[in-house]
C-alpha cells in the first residue's frame, strides 16, 4: 500500500462519515451533497470511494465543511449550501475545524502524488483492514463423508463449503491484492465477533429466501443480510422443488422501481435447456441441463461497521455464484467488469443480477464468465 493510496483512503473514509454518520438524522444521501454543491452524484461518489483516485479540490472541501457544518443545510424540501454569512458563530466554527481538517487530509494526498500508485480491483481494500470470506453451508446431510465430523482425526472442514470452487477463486484473489492485509475463509458457523467488524464478502444463496426455504440460511449470513434492506429474496412457488426451481425475486413500487418491500415482485429465474417438441427440460447425466444461472452481486457499507464493506456474490446455483466471482477475478474479463462497476452512480454501494452462462461440454456443464458490459448479461440493477 502507498502513501497516496493511504491517504486517499483516509479522506475519502472521513467524507463519507461526514455524511453517514455525523449529518442530521444520519439520512443525508450522495443526491443531496450533489445538489447542494451543484455537481453530479457520480463526482460525490467518487470522492468517497476507496478506489478512486480524484480528491475534490480545495475550494469543494470548503463548500463540503460549509456543507456539513449546519443541519440547516438539507432542512426542507432541498438541500442547500447556505453562505459563511448565514452560520451562527458555533456553526462558522465547526466549518473552520472541517475545513482545516478537509485541506490537512488533501495535502497528505498531494504529497504522496508522485508516488507510483498500486494495482487496484474490485478486491483490493485500501485501508487494510482483515477480510474475511463467508460461505452458506452444505448440510450434513448432502456432504455424506465420515470426514465431515468434527469428531473425525481426518476432519475437513472444508467439506461443508457448499461454495469451495468460489471461495478458492476469490481467496487468491483478494490474498494478491492485499498482500499485507489478513485474510482468512471463515466457515458460516464458526464466525466470531471479529468478523463484523471486517470486510466481508458473502458468498452462495445468502439472500434472504421467503419460506419455504429459509432454514437454507446460517443465523451469522441471516443477520448480516437482514440488516441490508435489499428489494431482494430468493422465492419458490408453492410445489416447486426446492432445489431447481427457485429464483430471484426483486420487490420494485407502482412504477417499476427497486423498494424494498414494494408492493410488487419481478421474477429472475435461471434458463435451462428444453427439448424442442415437448418444451420440457432437458435431463443430461441424470440432471436438467443448466443454459444460464442468475447470480447477484452486490457491494453495501458493512451494516455493522460502516467504513468497511460488505460484498455478496450468490447465485440461484454454485455455478451462479462462482460466476460472479470469475467476473472480478477473470484474467480476460475482469478489467472491463471492473470498469463497469466503477462507472456506476455508487460503486461502492449497488447490486446488480447478471445471467451466468453454462456450457454443455461433451463431459457436463462448464460455467463461464459473465461479461457485464453485455445488456442481455445484465439482468436489472439497483438504480433501474
Amino acid at each position: 500500500m502507498t502513501e497516496t493510496t493511504t491517504a486517499k483512503t483516509r479522506l475519502a473514509t472521513r467524507l463519507r462519515a461526514l455524511r453517514t454518520q455525523e449529518g442530521p438524522l444520519n439520512v443525508i444521501t450522495q443526491r443531496q451533497v450533489a445538489q447542494a454543491l451543484e455537481v453530479s452524484v457520480p463526482l460525490v461518489s467518487s470522492w468517497e470511494s476507496l478506489r478512486a483516485d480524484a480528491a475534490p479540490t480545495p475550494d469543494r472541501l470548503e463548500a463540503l465543511a460549509r456543507f456539513y457544518a449546519t443541519p440547516r443545510s438539507v432542512q426542507g424540501d432541498t438541500a442547500r449550501l447556505l453562505s459563511i454569512d448565514e452560520l451562527t458563530p458555533p456553526e462558522e466554527e465547526r466549518r473552520r475545524d472541517l475545513l482545516q481538517e478537509l485541506l490537512s487530509l488533501r495535502e497528505d494526498v498531494e504529497d504522496g502524488a508522485d508516488e507510483a500508485v498500486d494495482p487496484r480491483s474490485f478486491w483490493h481494500f485500501p485501508d487494510g483492514h482483515p477480510v474475511r470470506i463467508i460461505a452458506s453451508p452444505l448440510p450434513q446431510t448432502d456432504i455424506r463423508s465420515q470426514y465431515a465430523s468434527k469428531w473425525h482425526p481426518n476432519y475437513i472442514s472444508s467439506l461443508a463449503n457448499a461454495d469451495m470452487d468460489a471461495t478458492i477463486e476469490v481467496y487468491g484473489e483478494i490474498r494478491a491484492r492485499n498482500p499485507d492485509s489478513d485474510v482468512q475463509w471463515v466457515a458460516a458457523d464458526e464466525v466470531t465477533a471479529d468478523v463484523f467488524s471486517s470486510h466481508v464478502v458473502l458468498l452462495g444463496n445468502v439472500v434472504p429466501p421467503v419460506e419455504p426455504v429459509q432454514d437454507r440460511l446460517t443465523d451469522v449470513l441471516q443477520y448480516f443480510v437482514k440488516r441490508l434492506e435489499l428489494p431482494i429474496s430468493v422465492a419458490l412457488d408453492a410445489g416447486g422443488d426446492n432445489e431447481y426451481d427457485m429464483y430471484f425475486e426483486i420487490s420494485v413500487d407502482r412504477d417499476g422501481r427497486p423498494v424494498y418491500k414494494g408492493p410488487v415482485t419481478q421474477r429472475y429465474a435461471p434458463k435451462f435447456l428444453t427439448d424442442d417438441e415437448t418444451g420440457h427440460r432437458l435431463v443430461i447425466g441424470g440432471q436438467p441441463a443448466l443454459e444460464y444461472d442468475v447470480a447477484l452481486i452486490a457491494r453495501e457499507p458493512n451494516p455493522l461497521s460502516v467504513d468497511r464493506t460488505l460484498t455478496m456474490c450468490c447465485g440461484i446455483f454454485s455455478r451462479g455464484t462462482y460466476g460472479a466471482v470469475r467476473a472480478l477475478t477473470d484474467p480476460l474479463l475482469r478489467e472491463t467488469n471492473e470498469r463497469y462497476l466503477a462507472a456506476l452512480p455508487e460503486p461502492d454501494r449497488f447490486w446488480l443480477l447478471t445471467y451466468v452462462p453454462v456450457f454443455l461440454n461433451v463431459d457436463g456443464l462448464k460455467t463461464l464468465t459473465p461479461d457485464l458490459n453485455r445488456p442481455l448479461h445484465v439482468l436489472r440493477r439497483n438504480d433501474s
